[in-house]
């Protein structure tokens, strides 16, 4: 009976200190959550902006494709160049066009 008395005015006597540490703990676990959290939400922000450079360039290089697939049909259907006979009439026509 002597040492439950003591065990209970034991937790009388240090239960601030006790309080402030189940604090410290809390504390601690809510920053560890929230750095696990933040860690989430920079991975896909990364992944976010990843793929929008990999959308703008995957637009750039198309773009380049089908402005060069159109200019080899343009030249194709062009009567002028169908029809040269003579090299440097085709060199003239060429350079009039890189001229644009």
């Amino acid at each position: 009976m002597k040492s439950l008395k003591k065990i209970i005015e034991n937790l009388v006597k240090y239960k601030y200190i006790f309080i402030v540490f189940i604090s410290f703990i809390f504390i601690g676990l809510f920053g560890i959550f929230y750095a696990l959290n933040s860690v989430r939400d920079a991975k896909k922000l990364a992944t976010k902006k990843i793929e929008s450079i990999a959308i703008q360039l995957g637009d750039a290089i198309s773009s380049q494709f089908y402005e060069r697939y159109w200019d080899v049909q343009a030249f194709a259907v062009n009567e002028k160049l169908i029809h040269i006979q003579n090299k440097a009439l085709s060199a003239e026509t060429l350079n009039k066009y890189v001229s644009l």
